[in-house]
């Protein structure tokens, strides 16, 4: 298992911590719940979410995407250290 801590301010429509599990689908391809954790928007607090890492890799192994989709060219711009407009700002490093 790994656990991942998460947190976010409280507030109303602040945001609220969350997370899901990879696993969309089971053996029989039904689509599950995959929610390990959803904090409401104002409860304070620290929240663990584990994750079955084992389940996950089994589960990538056998599911129907897997990385089928994927476009790795579209993640450049993700990577790109340049900073471009409306995104510069004043004394950053460019």
């Amino acid at each position: 298992m790994v656990a991942v801590a998460m947190a976010n301010p409280n507030g109303d429509n602040a945001g609220c911590s969350c997370a899901f599990s990879p696993i969309c689908w089971d053996r029989n391809g039904k689509c599950v719940d995959n929610t390990v954790l959803l904090a409401d928007d104002n409860t304070e607090g620290i929240f663990y979410a584990e994750f079955d890492m084992e389940a996950i890799r089994e589960y990538r192994n056998r599911e129907m995407l897997g990385n089928t989709f994927r476009k790795v060219e579209a993640y450049n711009q993700l990577l790109s250290k340049e900073i471009k407009e409306p995104f510069i700002r004043e004394g950053q490093n460019r």
